[in-house]
């Protein structure tokens, strides 16, 4: 991406590009990135990724009614990318020209021991995949990393203490590589679509209760503190109230692990509200040079579940173009449909949009 004079008095303001087609559209001009929740982008679509950065914009595509609306965005105020992955190798090697570009980032890094189960069918063996996230890790720091074991499923042959079993094989790896460990509970009546996949792959599932989601907050809660994990606990999107278990609800596009990692980006610094600290709190945001920030904005994004605490971002994914094939995955019903699609993108990777 080329750099482009920035200006913070036009940093909300749409912006106008021009195609690759030679037209002229206008553009959103997000600060911050979520690739994404809808796919695997790094997985995936690291190529196209890359390639959209480097020209300064690309396009999301939306349906509503039978009608696709094309969006544009310019990245030329982007200085922050959130990734959602399961398999993040793809991407790695493209991290340096990433943070040269003046971008910020981190993962959100699902990590789950699910691999004799029918729950992840086309998903990396777990070692590789704990292999990157080390390898992150030792390169970008532990704030760049959080592990998500997600979502926890209950079935007629892996209950609490299975799960619990699970998750401590993948810390025993992966602890000390990270600060933050996420997760939430499968909420699969809600999704016919997964319900539909969980019964065709042969998963007797169960529907966690209120009683069994506090049970497996108190488990994960002793778990942690039995290993002497040096790591905060957190959900996601759920209401169920774990706070005994001192667990929070979470935000997984974080605008306190945003400005740990980039304090002193102007643009971020506007967006977010990140004012410098001359009067310490227990709340403050300490950073490693013992300097201390506060967020003086509220970021929350509207339109998200009742229960998410995420800030708000421009998700530039789209629908049914993941491959791992995870039985459980609200944003894939047809997996076979799916993979293919992920095989004809992969001819084109440069297109603007997904």
């Amino acid at each position: 991406m080329q750099k482009q004079k920035i200006t913070l008095k036009n940093l909300n303001n749409m912006k106008t590009v021009k195609t690759k087609k030679g037209l002229t559209v206008t553009a959103s001009t997000p600060a911050i990135l979520s690739a994404s929740r809808r796919t695997d982008i790094p997985a995936f679509h690291a190529d196209w990724l890359m390639n959209r950065l480097r020209e300064g914009y690309l396009a999301v595509d939306s349906t509503w009614s039978g009608k696709t609306t094309r969006n544009y965005v310019s990245l030329a105020n982007t200085r922050f990318i959130v990734f959602w992955t399961k398999d993040p190798s793809p991407l790695i090697p493209h991290l340096d020209e990433i943070d040269k570009m003046g971008i910020g980032f981190y993962f959100q890094y699902t990590l789950n021991d699910y691999g004799d189960t029918p729950l992840e069918k086309n998903v990396k063996p777990l070692a590789d995949r704990i292999a990157s996230f080390k390898r992150i890790s030792e390169k970008w720091g532990s704030d760049r990393v959080v592990w998500r074991f997600d979502p926890l499923v209950l079935t007629d042959s892996m209950d609490e203490d299975d799960l619990l079993s699970r998750m401590e094989r993948v810390g025993d790896e992966i602890a000390p590589y990270t600060k933050r460990l996420v997760f939430s509970f499968a909420d699969i009546a809600h999704y016919a679509k997964v319900t539909k996949n969980l019964t065709a792959a042969g998963v007797k599932y169960e529907e966690w209760t209120q009683p069994r989601m506090r049970r497996m907050g108190l488990l994960i809660r002793d778990l942690i503190d039995r290993k002497g994990w040096d790591l905060e606990a957190a959900t996601c999107g759920e209401l169920v109230d774990l706070s005994g278990a001192s667990i929070h609800h979470g935000g997984c596009i974080d605008d306190r692990l945003i400005a740990r990692i980039s304090p002193d980006d102007p643009i971020l610094r506007k967006t977010l509200g990140i004012k410098d600290v001359l009067v310490p709190s227990e709340d403050d945001i300490v950073l490693p040079d013992g300097r201390r920030l506060t967020i003086t904005k509220n970021n929350r994004a509207v339109g998200q579940r009742g229960a998410c605490r995420c800030i708000s971002s421009y998700d530039i994914g789209r629908y049914q173009t993941c491959a791992h094939a995870c039985e459980y995955c609200y944003a894939t019903s047809d997996h076979a449909a799916a993979a293919a699609e992920v095989a004809r993108l992969s001819q084109d990777p440069d297109r603007e949009a997904l």
